[in-house]
Order: structure tokens, then sequence, then C-alpha cells
């Protein structure tokens, strides 16, 4: 059983290490791109961003939404935090290559300085964000 399971686990992670590379050896062509992130049939995040040379060149949310609560819309406390937090992870990203700089939205903590003080758990819907980001990449060009 054990000299089976060594070379399939060599095999994956073999795999696993190729497919991190290739990530980062892809190019992007220049454009405008649209990403969504969906729970439960519900947007909650739309995003679109220009790429030039795979750096982001200017990223903005079209929709950031959860619980039917608009963040982009509503002038509650919450909501501007929120919309600030969100703010901050765009700003990290721009002038960046989106190929090396999107990991870093698994650690948002390090990225958003907004205090939050427990009020929205923003920092950890990060992860939609990235989802996003990658919807948009996996769909190619929205505009030239």
């Amino acid at each position: 059983m054990r000299t089976i399971a060594l070379p399939f686990i060599s095999l994956l992670l073999a795999f696993a290490l190729i497919g991190c590379s290739q990530e980062e050896n892809r190019s992007y062509d220049d454009g405008i791109y649209r990403g969504d992130f969906f729970d439960k049939g519900k947007m909650e995040v739309n995003v679109q961003f220009t790429l030039q040379s795979n750096v982001v060149r200017n990223i903005s949310f079209r929709y950031l939404a959860y619980k039917d609560v608009d963040y982009l819309e509503s002038d509650a406390e919450k909501s501007l935090i929120v919309r600030q937090q969100h703010q901050e992870l765009a700003e990290y990203l721009k002038g960046k290559d989106v190929r090396q700089s999107l990991d870093a939205l698994y650690g948002p903590d390090a990225i958003i300085k907004t205090e939050a003080d427990g009020l929205t758990g923003a920092t950890i819907r990060s992860g939609k964000v990235l989802s996003a980001l990658r919807d948009g990449l996996n769909r190619g060009v929205y505009r030239r």
C-alpha cells in the first residue's frame, strides 16, 4: 500500500507545482475585464478592471452586496466601512502584476487598514473579491 501511495502523492504534488508556475507565466490580453461572485444564485460582487501588460491599471466595483444590503448605495455606517475596506483591496492591486498579486487577498489583514471593530467581517469576505477577479480572468477580455 505504501509503495503505491508514495508515487501517487509525488505525482499530485508535481501537478500542483506545475499548475502554480503556469499561472505566473501566463500572460493576459490587454483590455477591460469583468468578473462576478455569486452565492446561492445572488450576485454579491461584480468587479471591472483594466489590464495592461498584466498590470492592473484601473479597478472598480460595479456591485457589492451581502444579505440584500447594497454596500455601494447604502450610507449606513456598516456599509461605509465595508465599502472602504473593499476599496483598499482594489487600491492594493493597482499598479501590480495580476499574476503575482491576487494571492495576497487570501491574507487581507496585511492590506486593509480600516478598522471594523468586529462589526462587519468584511476581511473574511475578501475571498469573494478574489473569486470575482479570477472569474474575470477566466472569461477573458470584456472590451478592448
